[in-house]
């Protein structure tokens, strides 16, 4: 496999702008909390801060700050094209909280010049629409929000619209609370885009992503067993069907989250659900199976599994 994996180091600058990333069916939604958020920013600004004190006092110039700002290595995201289409493998989390600090950034300063070098890594265009550069479809309606001061979402439509909003009001006022000055948001605006460094690694073969993904799962936050049952259903139809699909499970599991404040409520719900369908009388050890790893117990060989014809 190593043959079909090609890493590219890359700027957040070099990484975003003109790009479209498309999020496949698999992955989860955009789910950083403000804690995680916070070290991110905490470690870029700790960076930042250590060689911006080095010209401070000096006249800003492009060559001056690639020559004394030091860059922050934010690690790899993994990628794979088909047909024309960039999907993310891994890193949408780190990617979409970059696009929100762009936003925040773009919102912040008041220099033409500059804002023209976050545009585009924040959306291009279609006709006159706006195209944002990861997943726009989902997210088109949060993004609109915090970038052009749209009116407010009402009831969100999925995870990854309150993230979005819940994440970019902490990086506002985490950035707000910086008080940069116009001279020192000029040099933090070029550290962001030209000092902030990721690997891409670009799967060539379609047949890797999966088992790259699936290892990428073992070793980093696991996937709950609710979004691996999403992958295992889903994954089963043409591709054709997977994105109106997978629209239709995010829309019926924010109508359960809604009515369900329990801090895994989407695996809780399955797990009651199947029980309460299967389980007429005390049975500890099928309880515990459901209750445990209800994804895979309904794909094994039980009655259960049988009646539910997933396999």
């Amino acid at each position: 496999m190593g043959e079909t994996i090609h890493p590219e180091r890359q700027t957040v600058e070099k990484c975003l702008k003109d790009k479209t990333y498309y999020i496949d069916f698999y992955q989860r939604e955009y789910v950083w909390g403000t804690e995680t958020v916070k070290i991110l920013l905490d470690d870029i600004f700790n960076a930042f801060e250590q060689s911006y004190v080095l010209i401070k006092d000096s006249e800003l110039t492009p060559e001056s700050l690639d020559k004394y700002l030091t860059w922050y290595y934010l690690n790899v995201f993994i990628t794979n094209t088909v047909d024309s289409k960039t999907f993310i493998v891994d890193g949408q989390q780190r990617l979409s909280t970059l696009t929100l600090i762009c936003v925040k950034l773009y919102n912040l300063t008041q220099d033409d010049d500059e804002k023209d070098m976050l545009r585009p890594c924040i959306h291009g265009r279609s006709w006159k629409t706006l195209v944002y550069r990861i997943d726009h479809e989902k997210r088109q309606r949060a993004m609109d929000y915090i970038f052009q001061n749209s009116k407010p979402l009402g009831e969100y439509k999925n995870q990854t619209e309150e993230t979005i909003v819940g994440r970019y009001h902490d990086i506002s006022s985490y950035i707000d609370n910086k008080n940069l000055d116009a001279k020192k948001l000029t040099a933090f605006i070029y550290y962001v885009l030209h000092k902030i460094v990721l690997v891409e690694l670009s799967i060539e073969k379609q047949d890797d992503t999966a088992m790259v993904f699936e290892v990428i799962n073992d070793r980093g936050e696991p996937l709950k067993p609710f979004e691996i049952l999403k992958g295992k259903l889903i994954g089963a139809l043409n591709k054709a069907d997977t994105d109106s699909y997978a629209q239709k499970w995010d829309t019926y599991i924010q109508r359960v989250k809604s009515s369900d404040d329990y801090k895994n409520f989407e695996d809780n719900f399955f797990a009651t659900y199947l029980k309460a369908k299967f389980i007429y009388k005390e049975n500890s050890k099928k309880e515990g199976l459901i209750n445990n790893s209800y994804h895979r117990y309904i794909f094994d060989k039980n009655d259960e599994a049988d009646a539910l014809q997933f396999r």
